[in-house]
């Protein structure tokens, strides 16, 4: 192929190519951080919510993204985010956040109820979280989830 014809292919490509989005950092975002007796499991301060608002939203009125955790246990409960931040890197930066909480409290693996091939779960770490199909993922919990040990 001519380098005039690999040129036009490459530029005729780019148009249906959508650019990728750039990398987040977790430090553009402001959190607001809540933290409750974890009930089913019975601790006191076990239970976690940390919000998620951009810098620059002053009166934190549109949430881009929450995650709720039991530091005490290793359970992710809930993790949203909003589309636009999304396969950014904003996501692992705040797992990492949350694992680091969870060592400072000696828990030893993490753990989230989710379906099989969840797109967060079964990539997240170069795939180093195990799905369990209908197991026991924690004494408390029976179900379908990702686990690791951190």
């Amino acid at each position: 192929m001519s380098i005039i014809l690999k040129s036009l292919y490459l530029y005729g490509m780019s148009i249906f190519v959508k650019p990728k989005p750039s990398s987040l950092e977790l430090a553009d975002f402001f959190q607001h951080k809540v933290i409750t007796d974890d009930h089913w499991n019975n601790k006191t301060d076990g239970t976690v919510l940390i919000e998620f608002f951009d810098v620059n939203d002053i009166k934190k009125e549109n949430k881009i993204g929450y995650i709720s955790y039991r530091v005490k246990v290793g359970q992710v409960g809930l993790f949203f985010l909003d589309k636009e931040y999304q396969n950014r890197g904003l996501g692992k930066q705040i797992l990492t956040q949350v694992i680091e909480d969870m060592k400072s409290h000696n828990v030893t693996e993490i753990w989230a109820v989710t379906t099989k091939e969840h797109p967060f779960w079964s990539n997240v770490y170069n795939k180093s979280f195990s799905f369990y199909e209908y197991k026991q993922l924690h004494p408390t919990v029976t179900g379908t989830g990702y686990k690791m040990r951190i």
